[in-house]
């Protein structure tokens, strides 16, 4: 039902994107609006040491840290032009997004506790580890401060973050159950800002034309390309967990992609980050639809 609700959001908040511009003004309010995004990621689950001992997060990172990397930028080096190419390099590499806690829930035998861990692990080595691969891949065609990106992403990781530790450590449990209730509908209106204020910057560069499919086409590649490498990944070595394996090596934290794009690249990069949370979505859709129809096929 939740995700039912998301995507009015989210179209709504495309479409005012274009027709009021004027919302780029509040381009300053992103980072904040981002921070607060993932407090209240952090405020509705809680990441155990014990958790880094599960070799799923190993060959997530191989996916998503080596293979992905190299796959984006050269499968799409003559497609594109730079901006795009960046906005898809970004959208590779950055980790998992918080709403897989919750859309596990409706794999059959889903890892709850895989998706935690995942989440938290490479959502704290994206603020080193999307400046670096993006510097090493990059450096040759833009000049940027890689030092001042780690910074930037550690105060918008790390802060968030102490702040729920101290809420979970501080605040009574009645009062920490009340933020996690209503944690949802707060997430949807911060994202439906951000989608709105990102649209709004990169309106003028926004045209519905062929490129526009294919840049959308090629979303829907890289999502479909790390889903089923991490569903070989399952099928070979875990196989208890394949299914959140595939699910969470093709779920994405747009948001963090967007974030980065419109800070340090321009308008125009944050259009494959725009599209992608689309295609988020559409993957998460077909991928249930996947598993239903083999899980049936299992049962004749």
């Amino acid at each position: 039902m939740k995700r039912l609700i998301s995507y009015p959001v989210i179209f709504l908040s495309i479409l005012l994107g274009f027709i009021f511009p004027q919302g780029k003004a509040l381009k300053a309010t992103i980072p904040y609006v981002l921070a607060f995004i993932l407090f209240i990621g952090f405020i509705k689950e809680e990441f155990k040491i014990t958790d880094l001992k599960r070799k799923e997060i190993f060959a997530y990172g191989i996916i998503s840290l080596m293979f992905m990397p190299f796959f984006s930028f050269f499968a799409f080096k003559n497609f594109f032009d730079f901006d795009f190419r960046i906005g898809l390099f970004l959208i590779a590499i950055t980790p998992t997004g918080f709403a897989m806690t919750g859309l596990v829930d409706l794999i059959k035998n889903g890892d709850k506790k895989l998706v935690i861990s995942n989440l938290f692990i490479f959502t704290f080595m994206a603020a080193f580890t999307i400046p670096l691969l993006t510097y090493l891949f990059f450096s040759a065609k833009i000049e940027f401060d890689v030092s001042s990106l780690i910074l930037k992403l550690c105060y918008l990781i790390f802060i968030p973050w102490f702040i729920s530790k101290i809420i979970h450590k501080y605040i009574k449990p009645v009062f920490l159950k009340g933020i996690q209730k209503y944690s949802y509908i707060i997430s949807l209106t911060l994202l439906f800002i951000l989608i709105y204020v990102a649209v709004a910057s990169a309106s003028k560069s926004i045209e519905l034309n062929y490129t526009m499919s294919i840049l959308f086409a090629a979303i829907l590649v890289q999502y479909f390309i790390q889903a089923l490498l991490g569903y070989l990944a399952g099928i070979v070595f875990f196989k208890h967990s394949v299914n959140s394996l595939t699910a969470i090596s093709a779920s994405k934290n747009t948001q963090f992609a967007l974030i980065v794009a419109l800070i340090n690249f321009g308008h125009k990069a944050t259009i494959p980050c725009v599209i992608a949370i689309i295609g988020n979505h559409i993957t998460f859709s077909i991928l249930l639809f996947l598993f239903y129809l083999r899980d049936r096929r299992k049962n004749i």
